[in-house]
C-alpha cells in the first residue's frame, strides 16, 4: 500500500504546481527590481538623495531572491517532466531507505538544473543552458548565502545578474512547461496490462487513449485537459467494476 509520501511524490501535478507559483513570485520581485533599475539614472547622476538611492539599490537587489525562486521553479518543473516520464515507462519512483523509510529515487535528488534538463532529454541551446547552470550556482548557495560552504563553489559569476535575465527565465519557463504538456502521461494502467495515456498534440488539441498492447481501442480529443483527463478516468473505472449486489 502506498505511503501519503509515496503519493505526493507521484503526482507530477503539485510538482508543475509548485515550479508555477515559484515563478509567479519571482515575476514579482522582478519587476521590483525592474522599477529599481528605471531610477538607476537618478541615482548615478547624483541627483537622488541617500535615502532614495538606498530605496533604489534595495529595490535593484531584488534580482537575487527573484532568481532564486526562478531556480527552485525549474527545479520543480524539470522534476515534474522527470517523474512523467519515469511514470509512464513504469520506472520506480521512490526507494526504500536502510530503516524503512522511503525516499525519492536517487536520480532526482539533485539541484543541477542542467543535470536534470539533459535526463529529462529537453533541447537546449547555448544561451538556456548558461542560465541554468547560472541558476544551479544561485539555488545552491549564491542566492541564500553570501558564501559557498568551500572554496570550490566560488565560481566565477556566481549570484550576478542583468536586466534581460526576467525575460529568458519567462521564455525558458515557458518551453519547458510546453514541453512537459508534449510529454505523454500515463493515468492509470489496467489489471490485463492495459493503459490509458494522455498528451497534448503539437495542434494544441488534447488527446487520450485506452492501449491494450500496442493497439488503440479507444480514442478522444478536446481542447483543455482537465477534459481528455476526466474520460480517461472514466474508461479506467470499467477495469474494476463495481461488485455484484446480493
Amino acid at each position: 500500500m502506498a505511503t501519503d509520501f509515496q503519493n505526493r511524490v507521484e503526482d507530477p501535478h503539485a510538482w508543475f504546481i509548485f515550479a508555477e507559483i515559484s515563478f509567479r513570485g519571482a515575476e514579482a520581485l522582478w519587476k521590483i527590481s525592474d522599477a529599481g533599475r528605471a531610477f538607476g539614472p537618478e541615482v548615478l547622476s547624483g541627483r537622488a538623495t541617500l535615502q532614495e538611492a538606498g530605496r533604489i539599490g534595495s529595490a535593484l537587489q531584488m534580482s537575487i531572491p527573484s532568481l532564486l525562486l526562478a531556480g527552485f521553479g525549474f527545479e520543480s518543473l524539470l522534476k515534474a517532466i522527470l517523474l512523467r516520464q519515469m511514470h509512464f515507462r513504469g520506472e520506480p519512483l521512490t526507494q526504500a531507505g536502510k530503516r524503512g523509510q522511503t525516499f525519492l529515487v536517487g536520480s532526482l535528488k539533485s539541484h543541477n538544473l542542467v543535470a536534470l534538463a539533459q535526463q529529462s532529454n529537453v533541447p537546449l541551446d547555448t544561451d538556456e543552458t548558461r542560465v541554468l547552470g547560472r541558476l544551479t550556482t544561485i539555488v545552491t548557495w549564491a542566492g541564500r548565502y553570501p558564501v559557498s560552504i568551500g572554496e570550490d563553489g566560488l565560481v566565477p559569476g556566481a549570484g550576478e545578474y542583468g536586466p534581460a535575465d526576467g525575460k529568458a527565465v519567462i521564455a525558458l519557463a515557458n518551453k519547458l512547461f510546453k514541453f512537459g504538456d508534449e510529454t505523454p502521461q500515463l493515468i492509470r494502467t489496467g489489471p490485463g496490462g492495459e493503459r490509458v495515456e494522455m498528451v497534448r498534440l503539437a495542434s494544441g488539441e488534447w488527446r487520450v487513449q485506452l492501449l491494450s498492447g500496442s493497439n488503440v481501442q479507444r480514442e478522444a480529443m478536446a481542447e483543455r485537459s482537465p477534459e481528455v483527463y476526466a474520460i480517461g478516468l472514466q474508461w479506467t473505472r470499467e477495469f474494476s467494476p463495481p461488485p455484484k449486489k446480493n
